[in-house]
């Protein structure tokens, strides 16, 4: 099995939201340039609050990350791996990701992300599932995390792929992109 890589953000609806607003956006995100260069073709899909599914705005497209916008947090769904911030942290490519992903959430309004595990028996996987996916507000998440955790990790450098163990993993990585230059 493997373990998705998941991230929260500190941004949301805002309760004003409109289709004019979100067409705003995806003209924002079409501005963007991946790591090839290459401009790519985004769009939004609306679901509507159905039972026990909260309302929510998907972006997509051919992008390493797709993000939902829900009324108390944000959800970005990546291509990746969860070891992938344990290992890559050093190569380009990562580099490019973080860029990607920090253009993307300060589009959306967002200014850090935490990473969260998915596909595996584990607390971070409770978060995604049981907390973001659920409306649940990022201050409240990153909230109890500390409270379970600890502080956040926040330099990739001090996280450790030999003592990462999906079914207990014990800390939480958040990136504040301060270290990127723009």
């Amino acid at each position: 099995m493997s373990t998705e890589l998941f991230a929260i953000t500190n941004t949301s609806l805002n309760g004003k939201d409109s289709f004019n607003e979100w067409e705003k956006i995806i003209e924002n995100l079409n501005e963007l340039k991946n790591d090839n260069s290459k401009i790519n073709k985004w769009n939004f899909e609306i679901e509507p609050e159905l039972d026990i599914y909260p309302f929510n705005v998907s972006f997509y497209s051919s992008n390493n990350s797709q993000p939902t916008l829900y009324e108390n947090i944000c959800v970005i769904k990546t291509i990746y791996k969860y070891n992938l911030i344990y290992q890559n942290y050093t190569l380009d490519w990562f580099v490019n990701f973080r860029n990607e992903l920090h253009q993307i959430i300060k589009i959306l309004g967002g200014t850090e992300v935490i990473f969260l595990a998915y596909g595996a028996p584990n607390r971070l996987s409770h978060y995604l599932e049981n907390m973001a996916w659920e409306n649940v507000s990022y201050e409240e998440i990153k909230t109890l995390l500390i409270q379970e955790f600890g502080q956040q990790i926040t330099n990739y450098a001090d996280l450790n792929l030999s003592k990462l163990d999906y079914k207990n993993i014990k800390e939480f990585f958040l990136d504040d992109f301060s270290d990127l230059n723009f």
